[in-house]
């Protein structure tokens, strides 16, 4: 038998209240990315004018989310963390390096959006 130290036990009626709680408390750490949250899945989407720029910007938002996360003894999982980038053909974009509590994100070629491949 595992026993927990924190949290709530899955499909309990407080699941959802403080799920709220929590996840508002993301939403304002920096207004000018985009983002999607559904249920526990949340995507964030940066725009810049180089790489160097999204790496800084991404990785700035990250490790306060995660420092976040720390804080409200969340665990984040992070071997479902990745990231794309989307420029245009003619342009040669170097990828940039994205982390993750210290931990390189896989850069991916595609990504599923409520059902839709992009």
């Amino acid at each position: 038998m595992k026993v927990n130290k924190a949290g709530v036990p899955q499909r309990a009626a407080l699941v959802q209240f403080l799920f709220i709680l929590y996840i508002n408390e993301v939403v304002p750490m920096d207004e000018t990315v985009g983002y999607i949250i559904c249920a526990d899945d949340t995507r964030l989407f940066f725009s810049g004018k180089s790489s160097a720029d999204l790496e800084s910007r991404a990785n700035s938002l990250l490790s306060e989310i995660n420092e976040w996360a720390l804080i409200l003894c969340l665990k984040l999982n992070i071997k479902k963390t990745n990231a794309i980038l989307f420029f245009p053909r003619r342009m040669h974009a170097e990828l940039p390096t994205i982390l993750l509590s210290n931990s390189e994100r896989e850069m991916v070629k595609s990504l599923k959006l409520i059902g839709v491949y992009f």
